[in-house]
């Protein structure tokens, strides 16, 4: 009898465990003067790039959470009055997010670490082209009394912007085969209104495997910017 009673135990617990299995938790603070916001949504976009409403919930005094299922890993983003905040990858298990004047920080899988290292990266750059981009102001607003200043600038900004791309590009492809990769790519892609292919995109692209530019999302861009199939390879 005792031995029956453990099994019923055993078997109880494992189907708890179970069921608990593929549940999500995405708690976080938001830094008040960086983040005002009163409520936060939880959205996916799907194959046809339409956004999809998963969950929402208030923000008090800069906390939030959010809880449910969820089938397959699957990139979302943290939306806030109609626009994006950052994204984030829903998982099981538990999530925590910071946001404050040193950036974004996420805690909660290995994907959502890579996601938090490549933020952070990013934040860097973004940080320094800020610093030039108020030094040219300046410039500009004082009168231009140095033109070699003004030229070291622009180069130094493009610079800048050449290492974003960069590091967008090699994060990309690092993640070809998870949700960042066609994630964030396709992130930069919606940043235009319409589809089409700058230099940066076209090179990732062409460096690509078959299995990224065949992800239902990227093929459909692809499609609509016409990238012809004969240049897959």
């Amino acid at each position: 009898m005792i031995r029956f009673k453990h099994l019923f135990v055993n078997i109880a617990g494992w189907l708890m465990l179970s069921a608990c299995s593929n549940h999500y938790s995405i708690s976080g603070d938001l830094s008040q003067g960086v983040v005002n916001a009163e409520k936060l949504y939880l959205t996916v976009v799907d194959n046809e790039n339409q956004r999809v409403f998963i969950d929402s919930c208030e923000v008090v005094h800069g906390q939030f959470s959010f809880a449910g299922r969820v089938d397959s890993i699957v990139l979302g983003h943290l939306d806030v009055d109609g626009a994006t905040m950052m994204p984030v990858v829903i998982e099981q298990g538990e999530v925590d997010i910071s946001v404050d004047v040193f950036g974004t920080g996420i805690t909660g899988g290995s994907l959502n670490k890579r996601l938090s290292d490549y933020y952070k990266s990013l934040n860097i750059i973004q940080q320094e082209w800020v610093s030039l981009y108020q030094r040219r102001v300046k410039l500009m607003r004082g009168g231009v009394n140095s033109h070699k200043e003004f030229e070291a600038i622009m180069l130094a900004e493009d610079s800048l912007n050449r290492a974003t791309e960069k590091l967008q590009a090699e994060f990309i492809l690092d993640n070809f085969n998870n949700v960042l990769g066609p994630g964030i790519f396709m992130m930069i892609c919606d940043q235009y209104p319409i589809p089409m292919l700058t230099p940066q995109l076209r090179s990732i692209l062409e460096q690509a495997p078959p299995v990224f530019l065949t992800h239902p999302r990227v093929s459909r861009f692809i499609r609509r910017a016409g990238y012809a199939p004969a240049d897959y390879r």
